[in-house]
């Protein structure tokens, strides 16, 4: 926990920097877990590796010693990190199988130096042998600043067959302080050292014994810079603490399922995903809404008030809807009868149904049902892979590709409106 005093004279700032560390907030050097994984799946990093004949390469980086990559009998395995900005690497370490193996962790600002062995060409870690089946940790002589990391990984008993379970990279961490209390207009801005993807709480006082929250935020990878309101009288003070998981901002937000799943009279009163064999909607919903949970760090809570079985056809945009006899045919024999074009659902149509008015409302509909894998309407400005529908200005509306995906296996195809 840090904290700045801030005092108003004429419509000048001064900031005095007194700060006030909580026992968790040392200034001595730390060092912090650069998430690989994370940065690869958000384009700040990029991987290269040698071929490999068992597992893939993410598992190097997925923090699970029970996972692993194993080279197609090519020793050593190398792995090459290049990030978008530079990182100041402190520490290694790696867990491998597979007997006694040795390693080396070479840098560079640049992969093309590292492969020349030139320039910025560094060896951080030189050769050394360990055992297998537990973590390897080794510190930098002193911390490197660097774009590009290349592990090399030999086994040196047995065979070629590298076995890499996880390789892990450390920065030096920076000592957890606001650096920077400024003016921006009537108002302030308050800048500390951060972590990337760490949530932080900034809070204000008037009197150091009671502290009001200003806002949530998640750092930034060097520093974080947070607006807060300047004191109502001539003095005041903030402070920002990292925040726990269950400290961490969230919503909830009300979900009204709409599960058009027609009866088939026809076929002893099943519904139709009953009888083609489709996944189970309620577990379809409940995974769905968990992705988009997870997808929001947290931040949106799901909860499933209504569930309304429908037994409808959804109706579509030129008028057209299919019966249960129609529908089968369709499913059964698509070359003898081909589904219905146009495929576009009428969405108002939906919408317009004479159901509980809620926050939200997630409707599953069968296979062929006309619905896009994502569609927006009204002035929503993001990208789909469908028309946009201009005439639904009272929703945005989006498939979840696992629901595309479970459509695929005969599953029930899972979309999410918001309503408005």
């Amino acid at each position: 926990m840090i904290s700045f005093r801030t005092r108003v004279e004429r419509h000048n700032l001064v900031a005095v920097a007194a700060a006030f560390f909580s026992l968790a907030a040392s200034l001595g050097a730390q060092t912090e877990q650069v998430d690989v994984e994370w940065m690869l799946a958000n384009g700040q990093a990029t991987v290269t590796n040698s071929p490999l004949d068992i597992g893939v390469i993410g598992h190097v980086f997925d923090g699970d010693t029970s996972t692993l990559a194993r080279t197609e009998s090519v020793n050593p395995m190398v792995v090459t990190l290049s990030f978008a900005t530079p990182k100041h690497l402190a520490t290694s370490r790696v867990w491998f199988l597979g007997g006694d193996n040795r390693w080396r962790v070479e840098t560079a600002d640049s992969v093309a130096d590292l492969d020349a062995g030139t320039g910025t060409f560094r060896v951080a870690l030189d050769w050394a042998t360990d055992a297998e089946e537990t973590w390897q940790s080794r510190p930098f002589t002193a911390p490197i600043s660097c774009r590009a990391v290349r592990l090399k990984l030999e086994r040196l008993t047995r065979d070629d067959y590298v076995h890499l379970n996880e390789w892990q990279l450390f920065l030096l961490d920076r000592p957890f302080v606001i650096t920077a209390l400024r003016k921006a207009g009537a108002d302030l801005e308050l800048t500390w050292n951060s972590s990337l993807n760490q949530w932080y709480e900034v809070q204000t006082s008037e009197n150091l014994a009671s502290w009001s929250g200003v806002g949530f935020t998640k750092g930034s990878e060097n520093e974080t810079t947070f607006p807060v309101a300047a004191p109502l009288g001539d003095h005041g003070f903030f402070r920002v603490r990292k925040a726990l998981p269950e400290g961490r901002p969230s919503i909830a937000r009300r979900v009204l399922v709409l599960n058009i799943d027609p009866i088939l009279e026809a076929h002893g009163g099943q519904r139709l995903s009953q009888y083609l064999g489709w996944n189970d909607p309620h577990l379809l919903n409940a995974a769905y809404l968990q992705d988009l949970g997870t997808a929001s760090g947290g931040y949106v809570q799901w909860q499933v008030t209504h569930w309304v079985d429908l037994d409808l056809w959804p109706r579509k945009t030129d008028g057209y809807q299919d019966t249960d006899a129609s529908y089968l045919q369709s499913w059964f024999d698509p070359q003898q009868y081909p589904w219905h074009s146009p495929d576009a659902a009428d969405y108002d149509a939906i919408l317009d149904l004479p159901l509980v008015s809620l926050n939200n409302k997630t409707a599953h509909e069968m296979a062929a049902a006309g619905k896009w894998m994502r569609s927006f309407g009204g002035a929503v400005l993001i990208s789909a892979s469908s028309p946009r529908f201009p005439g639904v200005s009272r929703a945005r509306i989006g498939v979840s590709f696992r629901a595309v995906y479970a459509a695929r296996k005969r599953g029930t195809v899972t979309l999410l409106l918001l309503c408005r």
